[in-house]
Formats: structure tokens, C-alpha cells, sequence
């Protein structure tokens, strides 16, 4: 055996380690990123997001001549005659001989198919009024609307969509004997004056019963890919339509947005939705949105395959669905909306293929990666440690900073360009301005916020490393580079988890984007970049990483943000409601909002990446290169702001003011208005035209929808072309006193059968209207709507429409309104009747100012002549009459209000829900054709007076998500005068007053009710427990919150009771209301009724006997809503010092109580 050798004083000595810093291998080179490869990365960018724009939305079908597409298929070139023919005839607006020639031609053209359809197919053209008709098996309707505003013949909106339909029902016809289901093709009129024609047929015609399914082609454009942009409330039909479109197209980011009311119109599509419950498809054509209601909306600019695109689509998707089995039930809207796991999530891919999945998967896909999200950074954490927290929260303050610099800089940008421009928008004609307008300069903050985080980040990076002494100073500074990049990378995935909850969180169907924008990129990082253990040193980001991670979210959204900001500067032309209202700033703030709220969330990823030595300076001085380069152009005036094709919306306007105090008479003042709903003063146009136009903001003028508050107005020769007897009439019949006071008024409206009435509602409370021919009631007394005080009807019809009317007040008892005069002076006040007449007369003065007018400006609403009356009669009366007279070739300016924003009631006839759906005439109004294996085809005419649709009204109780809305309720309701910034800190106050402040005395109980529009007692989604509450806020959370409309707060408390006995104990057994609220808009529709017996029966189940209040003497509105409630007053006995609510000194209550008990109430 081999002995081991000794050891030896060499042996025991330790190894020697080694002093010199550990290098990582790739130190060699330090982390540098080359200014031209990222310039040319950024230009690749910009250029892929425009090339996928390109193909998404503008890349269109060849099209199709009637020999290439056959007997059965579509052809664009026959479709384009037809819109050819429909615009030559010019503008034809409900009540003009050109609408009466394009029913004849639709007519025709009717008769056309019926001759040339599959021998099968037996079609049969009629006219008939809407109160005839035959009943129909399940049908699918396919509509559109024939009439147009009066400015324009209507290629896009909507001669586009009738010329479809037509050359689609002579496919159609080749194919209906073998559908197991009717079409009917409904060509209506009425939609510009408030949906009129779509809602008279489906509250009239007998055919509405039988259809099953809503198919409606809209525009707000002219031309391109025509998109759906609402669906639903069944998913049906836009599974079967993805299945079976050739090209398909259509973003559910549209209908989010069109839902929400941030675009102020409405479609056919809501009336069949909302008043009878079906579901279907809605489409648009949106190109081009800058002409859309204006001259300009003409054949010229609609380009060819637009018409091709969609009738290829709307051929398969008819013909499919025409032959199944199934067809969506009727009047599921609700039910589906409240559970709203059904609802269908839509997106195109580069108008190709279309991803369609339920908001059920939606939900479950989202909540998956939510989870995942969430594990995977708390597991990071957890490694990391202290240190890796303070990273992540320095790396999101760098994505507040980032989002404060590029709003600040977009904004700033904004104000600037009025004050160097001629026009406040300059870009409108070249849409790209916006580049170097806006979002350079919002790529420059993004840039500069996130680098000064990047600052931050860095500082801190730095201390840590400090402390990992056997580094390099020279190595610890790469590395601390390298991390602090990577946690700006990691920031921007962050940012985007947070929008996919919240998203996810409100079921919006658009939060998909959130979706692409999180996964890919945090997969590329995951794959490529990310590190298992803390021990291995951080490496500068790939350049695959960024683009494996961008390939996708571009793809996918780049089209549709590119297409919604050509949509936002489009609807800049009409920005402002009432002209003057709105700051000529306001509209380049939106766009430049828009803009930098995409660059901040699209370029997050990118943006980390050139924070390291070689990238920022030259990408800086590109940046300031191009802004200022546009500046020079707008200043300049190099390239116009309008042009002849797109310019901006001008309105002409004759009125005569016959202004009368009580027995007195006088000439009427006569003159002409000049106005313009896009933003910027008059003053180009007023030089050119040298009419002698003054121009201001006291050049005030009150049109009943809208008021003008900056106007250009003549006084020379206007005194022609009109007569007295073109004025309405407004004749009090008779004023009867007795328990309540009631008003008899003759209308008569001449010659005009297209007109707007609004009635004051803080003086009317209710009010019933009948034509004076017939004496058929039209309105009869219910719960009326208002909109800002007033309740608004509007009445369109054809040539042989009623002019005479009775109308029936019924006034508020607590009115001031004086009785008769004072001193022989007119009684001044807000008026109680307005009157708007459309009449066909042109005046020799606007003839010459719009002969006159700049080739930039389009008549937007060119009305010709328009008479105002405003006089004051016995009985308190205030009545403001206005006759408004236009050629057919002109607009008239009522059609400001042309299309029924969202929700509808917004601008429906103040009527309820029992009135009778319209007045007939026998001139047509809207054509059919319907063709199934009886082939029936039918033309109708209807006249309407729409009523309101309100959606649904829960009453329940406050939930935690609706605390900030119940503080905004109660704090617009109470403090309206407050603006800001003392509005916001007041509903801070009172949202922390609410969750904060409700403690509560052993044995005593608190709770809020809240009035919710479109929500369900049935909730799909319920977290929480009923046992856990914050303040007087159920612990519960929904997934299905909607709008807060109205507010109470009912308890046990009684702090404002009058305490008994001798030791003043408190009161028990009587429950308390207070802080009764509704928003102003949601008012007289019942809410507040609603809310006090919802707390009644709350206190019922507390075993109350009696439930009171306290009621502000001065609101005797309010007295009367509590004493028809069953609320009496009590008395307070003198000397009594009962408390009372701390409000201001000068405010007296009136105790009121109600027994709940029915034996001891009897």
C-alpha cells in the first residue's frame, strides 16, 4: 500500500484569489446603439403602420361590370348608376320634389327587378300608407334611407347604400326560391330629421312583426371599405358574416366608441335595436368623414370598388342567412345586454380574415392572463427584493412622466397653431400635417419624460451597485444602463395589464388591444432577454426582441388608429354644435390628445430603447426638425387649410325678427346670418363675400335645436323675397283656471310640413298634441323627456302633411310666470313655446352671398331664408316662432340636430311610450321590396312624431364601483355653480365623505340607492359579500356597472328627528331620507319616484313604521314629488327646537313623514 506523502507548509497555504473585478464576456463591447439604424427603425415603423393601413382600409375589390358578375352576382359599375341618377336629381330632403323623383325612382326600378326576377320569384310592386300592408313569414330586412341633408345629392350618405341595395335585390332575385326566409329591402326617408321613416315602419307597418333580423348600411363618409361598426345584441349574425364575407371588415373599437356618445348621431340601426329588439349588423362607409353632410359629398370622390366591397359581402351574408334554419329571437336585447357574456368581440386582420369569440371567452382569456401576468411579476419581485420594488415603481413614474411630457407637448402645440395660423385647423385637407403637428412634438415629451424616469431609474441602479464592490466602476455603468433599460421595457407591458384589467373590468369589447399589446411583447422578452436567476448580469436589449414583440400589435392595430385619427380630424369640420360655443383651440386639443395617447402607449417598447449612448440626439434634432418644418408650413399658408374638395362647413341663414310687446306693433327686423360649425372666425369669407356682413359674438340667434353664438349678420337689402305670410301662427284658444291651470294653442305652421316644436319644461309639466284636421291625439299625456329644460318635437312629412295642430299646456303648479302685463311692458324671461318652420323660398340676398361664397367653404346646412317671431301675449305666454324657407338645393339649418345622438332620448319628441307611433300622408315616404316564395314588394309613405325610447332603469343599492359617480351626482346636483378646480376637490370631499364617514350607531342602519340606467338586477358577475360594507356602499363589485342617474340615501340615524322623553333618546322605528338626487339630464322620467319607494320597502325591511325627510321650501317641485308620494307635512310646534340639516342660514325646511304601517296610515 502506497503511503501519502506529508504535507507540506506549501500545502497549507490558501489558495490566492484573485483581486481583479469579474467582466462579464460581453464588456467588450459597450452598449452603443447606432443613430441610423434607429432612425431607419423608426421610418420602418411609420412605413409598415401606413402599409398595414393601406391594405386594411383603402386597398378595395376590382369592380365588377353586369356582364362579368352575371344575373346572380353584384356589379359595381350598375350600382353606380344608380347613384348617379339619385345625385343628379340633387339634394332631395324630406318634403322636396327631388325626394318625390327618387321614390319614383326607386320605384322604377322596383318594377325593373320584378320583370327580370327567376320565374320562381314571384314579386309584386305596390304603394300603400303604412296603416295597409300583408303579413310575412321570418324576415330578414335589409334598409337604408333615400333622403339626404339639404346641402348635398348624397353620393356616401346615402346614395351609395340605396344604389347597393338596389343592384342587391336584383341578385336577390335570381336566388329567393330557395330561402326559407323572407328579405325585405326598406328604402325609407326621414332618418336626417330624427329617424323618422325607420320607426314609422316599425311601429306601423304590419311587416315589422315578422322580421327577425336588422341589416342597415349607413355612411358618415364617402366611399372606401364599408366596416361594421355595430353588432348585436345577438352574436348570430356577425359569426355567420365573418364565416361567409369575401372582405370582411369591422372593429368593435367603433361600436365602443359610437356607444359611448362620443359621436353624436345615431343610425337606423338603433331603432331597430332599442324599439324592437333585433338584432343584426350595422355598416358604414367612413373614408373620407370630412365631407360628409356637405357639398362635397359627391360622385367624384367615391372611388371605385367602395359599392363592390360591399355588395359582394352583403350578397354571401344574405344569401346565407336567407337559407338557414336559424334566425336570432326578437326583443333578447336586454336580457343579453344585462348578461353581456354573450356579446359578441369582432376585429378584422387586414381585411382579410375576421376574428369573432363571445365576451365569455373574452373574459376567461383575459382573466388568464391577467393571473399569469400577475404571478410572473410578484415572482420577480420576490427574487429581486427590496431593490426590485423601488425599480418597478421608478420605472412606472417614468411612464407617468412619459405620458405628462407628450400631453403637455402635444397640447402646447395645440395652442400654438391658432395664433400662427389663418385657420385653427389647418391640417383638414392634408390629414398628415398632423405628423409634425402633433405627434412630433408628443414623441418628444414621451421621449423626455421617460428619459428623465430613466434618470431616476438610474440614480438608484447606481447605489445598488455601489454596494457589489468586486465589479468595475466601468462595468458597473454599462450594466446599470442595461437594467435600467430593461426595466423601461418592462414598464411599458405593465402599463398595458393595467388598461386590460380595467378593460377587462368594464367589458369593454376593445380591450382585445390591450390584449396584443401585452402578450407579444412580454413573450419576446420572456424568450429572448429574460434571466431565472438575479446572479447573471443584465445584457442590452436584443433589437429581435423589439421587433418579434411590435410584429403582432402592429398588425393587428395599426389600421385602426390610423383610421380613427383620419375619423377625429374629419368630424373637426363640424366640431362645434352651436357655432361659437366652443373655443377655436378645442378641436386641435382632441386631435393632439388622441395623438399623443397613441404614441405613449404604442412607442413605450420602442422608446426604452434609446436611452443608451449613440440614439437620442439624432432622433431629438429629427424631431424638432420636423415639427418646426410644419409650423413653417401652416404659418406660411404653403399648404391650405381647405380646399375645394374638403372644406370648410359654412351656413347661410335669412332671418326676420318680428319681435312684439303686448299691443304693440312694429316692422320686423330682417337680415342674414352667417355661421360656421367649423372652428375659426369669419373674417376671410366675410372680405371676399362684401355683402356688408359685421361680424362678433353678440350676433346671437336662437334656432330652437341649437343656438348660434358667433355669427356674421347683414342688414342690406333683406327685406325682399319674404312675406308675413309665410309666418307660423300661434293662436291661445283658451286659458282655463281651476285646480290646475290648462292652455288651449292653435298652430298653424302655413305652408310647412317640416318643423320643431319646444315646449318649457320648468313651466309645462305635461301636455297633449292632435292634429286640428283629423283630431287624432298624436301625443297624449304621459311622463314627458326633456333636454336641457325643453321638450323638443320634431315633425317631417310629405306635401300632403297635416299644418294645423292643437295643442293642449298643462302648467307646473308652483309657476311664476306672469298672468298679464306689467305697465304695458313685454314680460321678460325664458320663453314658453318655440316654433321652427322649414319652408322651400329662396331670397335674392342669400342668393347673392352664396353665389359669392370661396371656393373653400361648403354649405354645410345652407338655408335660404329663415323668419324668427318672438312676441309676448296675454296670459303669460312668451311664444319664439321661427319660419325657416329653403330652395332644394340648399340645407336647412334644423339639420345641425340631423341624426339622434346616443341615447336617443336625447333629441326624441317628448312624448311617453303609449303616443301613437306617427301621422300618415299619402305621399310615399318609403319603398319595399320583399322577396321570398310569394315574392311581395310594397312601396309606403309615413310621417312621424318619434317617441322616446328610454332604456332600462334599475333602482339598487350603491355598489363600491359607483362611488365616484354617486359623488359626482350629488355634488352637479347640489353645488352646480362650482367649477373647476373646486368641483373636483368638492367630489373628492364627498367621495371620502361617503366611504369614509358613515359611522354608525350600535343597532342603526345606513345604505345608498342609486338609479342605474341599463343595468339588470340579475348581475351576471357578483364579487363580495353582503355582510361587508364600506360606509353606506354594498361590499360587492359587478362587472356589469352602467351609469348612475340618480342618488338617495335612506337610514336609522335619525339625527334629524326629534328626539323623546326626558333623557332625549334617540328616536327609533323611523327610518330617514336624504340627499335625494337626479342628474339633470335624467330628470322627470319617474327616477326620483322610483328611489323613494325603493326606500320605502328598505325600510320596511327594517321594521320602520314611518320614513321622513326634510324638504326645502323653496323647491315646490320637489314638495309636490313627496306629497304624491304619500309624504305629509308635520307642523313643528312653536318653540320647539326640532334639528334640521346643516346646509346654509337662509335655507327653511318642511318636515314631512309618511306612515308606513297601512292600518295605523289608514
Amino acid at each position: 500500500m502506497r503511503r501519502r506523502p506529508q504535507s507540506t507548509s506549501a500545502a497549507t497555504t490558501k489558495p490566492e484569489v484573485s483581486e481583479e473585478p469579474i467582466a462579464p464576456s460581453w464588456v467588450a463591447q459597450r452598449p452603443q446603439r447606432s443613430p441610423f439604424v434607429w432612425l431607419t427603425l423608426f421610418l420602418a415603423i411609420a412605413y409598415g403602420s401606413w402599409g398595414v393601413f393601406h391594405y386594411q382600409f383603402e386597398s378595395l375589390p376590382a369592380p365588377l361590370t353586369a356582364e362579368q358578375a352575371g344575373k346572380r352576382g353584384f356589379s359595381e359599375f350598375s350600382a353606380l348608376e344608380h347613384v348617379k341618377a339619385l345625385t343628379q336629381l340633387g339634394p332631395h330632403s324630406v318634403g322636396s320634389d327631388a325626394l318625390h323623383l327618387a321614390l319614383q325612382y326607386v320605384l322604377a326600378e322596383a318594377e325593373k327587378i320584378k320583370k327580370t326576377a327567376h320565374w320562381e320569384v314571384d314579386v309584386e310592386v305596390d304603394s300603400f300608407t303604412a296603416k295597409s300592408g300583408a303579413n310575412l313569414d321570418n324576415a330578414i330586412l335589409v334598409s337604408s334611407h333615400i333622403d339626404t341633408v339639404f346641402s348635398t345629392g348624397g353620393a356616401g350618405d346615402c346614395s351609395s347604400c340605396v344604389a347597393v341595395m338596389l343592384e342587391l335585390a336584383r341578385g336577390i332575385s335570381q336566388w329567393a326560391h330557395g330561402f326559407k326566409h323572407a328579405v325585405i329591402f326598406l328604402f325609407n326617408t326621414g332618418e336626417e330629421e330624427g329617424l323618422n321613416g325607420a320607426h314609422s315602419f316599425i311601429t306601423q307597418h304590419p311587416w315589422s312583426k315578422s322580421i327577425r333580423l336588422a341589416i342597415d348600411l349607413e355612411a358618415m363618409g364617402i366611399g372606401g371599405k364599408s366596416g361594421i361598426f355595430q353588432a348585436g345584441p345577438d352574436p348570430w349574425p356577425i359569426e355567420t358574416f365573418a364565416a361567409v364575407a369575401k372582405y370582411p371588415s369591422g372593429q368593435i373599437i367603433a361600436q365602443d366608441i359610437f356607444s359611448s356618445g362620443a359621436i353624436k348621431s345615431a343610425t337606423d340601426f338603433q331603432v331597430y335595436r332599442e324599439v324592437a329588439g333585433l338584432s343584426g349588423l350595422d355598416f358604414a362607409y367612413a373614408d373620407n368623414t370630412a365631407v360628409y353632410h356637405t357639398k362635397n359629398d359627391k360622385l367624384e370622390l367615391l372611388k371605385l370598388g367602395s359599392l363592390q366591397h360591399l355588395g359582394e359581402n352583403m350578397l354571401a351574408f344574405v344569401l346565407k342567412i336567407a337559407a338557414s334554419s336559424h334566425l336570432p329571437k326578437v326583443n333578447t336585447m336586454v336580457e343579453e345586454d344585462n348578461k353581456g357574456q354573450s356579446n359578441a368581440v369582432y376585429f378584422d386582420i387586414l381585411g382579410t380574415y375576421m376574428v369573432v369569440y363571445r365576451q365569455r371567452f373574452a373574459n376567461m382569456l383575459h382573466k388568464s392572463v391577467i393571473a399569469q401576468s400577475l404571478l410572473i411579476w410578484t415572482t420577480s419581485l420576490l427574487m429581486g427584493g427590496y431593490p426590485a420594488a423601488i425599480s418597478l415603481a421608478l420605472s412606472c413614474l417614468s411612464v407617468i412622466l412619459m405620458w405628462i411630457f407628450a400631453l403637455s407637448f402635444s397640447v402646447l402645440a395645440a395652442f400654438i397653431i391658432p395664433l400662427i395660423s389663418s385657420s385653427p385647423v389647418p391640417y383638414v385637407a392634408t390629414p398628415w400635417l398632423v405628423v409634425g403637428l402633433f405627434a412630433a412634438p408628443a414623441l418628444l415629451g414621451a421621449l423626455t419624460g421617460q428619459y428623465l424616469g430613466y434618470l431616476v431609474l438610474h440614480t438608484h441602479l447606481s447605489n445598488v451597485y455601489a454596494k457589489k464592490k468586486q465589479i468595475s466602476p466601468v462595468i458597473q455603468a454599462d450594466l446599470i444602463k442595461s437594467e435600467a433599460e430593461r426595466w423601461l421595457y418592462k414598464s411599458g407591458s405593465l402599463q398595458w395589464l393595467i388598461l386590460l384589467i380595467l378593460g377587462t373590468y368594464y367589458k369593454i369589447g376593445s380591450s382585445y388591444l390591450a390584449l396584443f399589446w401585452l402578450v407579444p411583447p412580454a413573450f419576446a422578452y420572456g424568450f429572448l432577454e429574460a434571466t431565472l436567476t438575479p446572479a447573471r448580469f443584465p445584457k442590452p436589449l436584443k433589437l429581435a426582441t423589439l421587433l418579434i414583440g411590435l410584429a403582432v400589435p402592429i398588425l393587428i392595430s395599426a389600421g385602426g388608429f390610423i383610421r380613427l385619427a383620419g375619423t377625429i380630424i374629419g368630424t373637426v369640420v363640424r366640431l362645434d354644435r352651436n357655432p361659437g360655443g366652443t373655443p377655436d383651440w378645442l378641436g386641435n386639443v382632441i386631435v393632439a390628445t388622441y395623438v399623443a395617447a397613441v404614441m405613449c402607449l404604442t412607442l413605450v417598447y420602442l422608446l426604452s430603447y434609446i436611452h443608451l449612448p449613440g440614439a437620442k440626439k439624432s432622433i431629438v434634432l429629427s424631431t424638432c426638425l420636423l415639427f418646426g418644418l410644419s409650423l413653417a408650413v401652416v404659418s406660411l399658408g404653403i399648404v391650405p387649410p381647405f380646399t375645394k374638395d374638403i372644406s370648410r362647413a359654412v351656413n347661410v341663414v335669412h332671418v326676420v325678427d318680428m319681435t312684439r310687446s303686448f299691443d304693440e306693433k312694429q316692422d320686423p327686423r330682417s337680415y342674414v346670418s352667417l355661421f360656421s360649425s367649423t372652428p375659426g372666425k369669419l373674417t376671410k369669407e366675410v372680405e371676399q363675400i362684401n355683402e356688408g356682413f359685421r361680424c362678433g359674438r353678440d350676433k346671437v340667434v336662437d334656432l330652437v335645436t341649437f343656438s348660434v353664438k358667433y355669427s356674421c349678420w347683414t342688414f342690406d337689402d333683406t327685406d325682399s323675397g319674404w312675406s308675413e305670410s309665410d309666418v307660423p301662427i300661434m293662436h291661445v284658444d283658451s286659458d282655463t283656471r281651476g285646480g290646475e291651470r290648462i292652455t288651449q294653442v292653435l298652430i298653424d305652421t302655413k305652408g310647412s310640413t317640416r318643423w320643431t316644436l319646444a315646449i318649457n319644461a320648468d313651466e309645462i309639466e305635461d301636455f297633449t298634441f292632435k292634429d286640428a284636421g283629423s283630431s287624432e291625439e298624436l301625443v297624449f299625456v304621459g311622463d314627458m323627456s326633456s333636454v336641457d329644460g325643453w321638450h323638443i318635437m320634431q315633425f317631417s312629412g310629405g306635401k300632403n302633411a297635416p299644418t294645423k295642430f292643437g295643442l293642449t299646456l298643462f302648467w307646473m303648479k308652483n309657476s311664476t310666470r306672469l298672468d298679464h302685463k306689467v305697465e304695458g311692458k313685454r314680460e321678460e324671461g325664458t320663453p314658453l313655446l318655440k316654433l321652427r318652420t322649414d319652408m322651400d323660398i329662396v331670397t335674392p340676398k342669400v342668393d347673392r352671398v352664396l353665389s359669392k361664397l370661396p371656393p373653400w367653404c361648403s354649405l354645410e346646412r345652407d338655408t335660404k331664408h329663415r323668419v324668427q317671431e318672438m312676441r309676448t301675449i296675454p296670459l303669460g305666454i312668451s311664444v319664439s316662432t321661427t319660419s325657416i324657407n329653403s330652395s332644394s338645393k340648399t340645407t336647412f339649418l334644423n339639420s345641425l340636430n340631423l341624426k339622434r345622438p346616443n341615447p336617443l332620448p336625447l333629441t326624441s319628441t317628448s312624448t311617453s311610450s303609449r303616443v301613437p307611433a306617427s301621422t300618415s300622408t299619402e305621399d310615399d315616404d318609403f319603398s319595399f321590396l320583399s322577396f321570398s316564395k310569394s315574392g311581395v314588394c310594397r312601396a309606403s309613405q309615413v310621417v312621424d312624431l318619434f317617441p322616446t325610447v328610454s332604456p332600462e332603469i334599475v333602482v339598487r343599492e350603491a355598489r363600491l364601483e359607483d362611488c365616484w359617480e354617486v359623488a359626482e351626482t350629488h355634488c352637479s346636483s347640489f353645488f352646480p355653480e362650482y367649477s373647476f378646480p373646486l368641483d373636483f376637490v368638492l367630489r373628492i370631499d364627498r367621495l371620502v365623505a361617503m366611504l369614509a364617514g358613515f359611522s354608525l350607531p350600535n343597532g342603526c342602519k345606513r345604505t345608498c340607492l342609486v338609479a342605474v340606467i341599463g343595468n339588470s338586477v340579475d348581475e351576471t358577475f357578483l364579487f363580495g359579500s353582503e355582510d361587508f360594507k364600506i360606509g353606506g356602499f354594498d361590499g360587492k363589485f359587478s362587472l356589469n356597472r352602467r351609469y348612475v342617474a340618480g342618488i338617495l340615501t335612506v337610514d336609522t340615524v335619525a339625527d334629524f328627528l326629534p328626539r323623546k322623553g326626558p333623557l332625549r333618546q334617540r328616536r327609533t322605528g323611523v327610518a330617514y331620507v336624504s340627499n335625494v338626487a337626479v342628474r339633470e339630464r335624467f330628470r322627470r322620467r319617474g327616477i326620483a319616484k322610483r328611489l323613494i319607494a325603493k326606500a320605502e320597502a328598505q325600510a320596511r325591511s327594517w321594521d320602520c313604521r314611518a320614513i321622513a325627510l326634510h324638504c326645502d321650501l323653496n323647491n315646490p317641485g320637489a314638495i309636490k314629488l313627496y306629497k304624491g308620494q304619500g309624504f305629509r307635512s308635520i307642523k313643528v310646534p312653536e318653540g320647539a327646537n326640532w334639528p334640521q340639516p346643516k346646509t346654509a342660514p337662509d335655507v327653511r325646511f318642511n318636515f314631512m313623514m309618511k306612515l308606513l304601517n297601512t292600518k295605523a296610515a289608514t
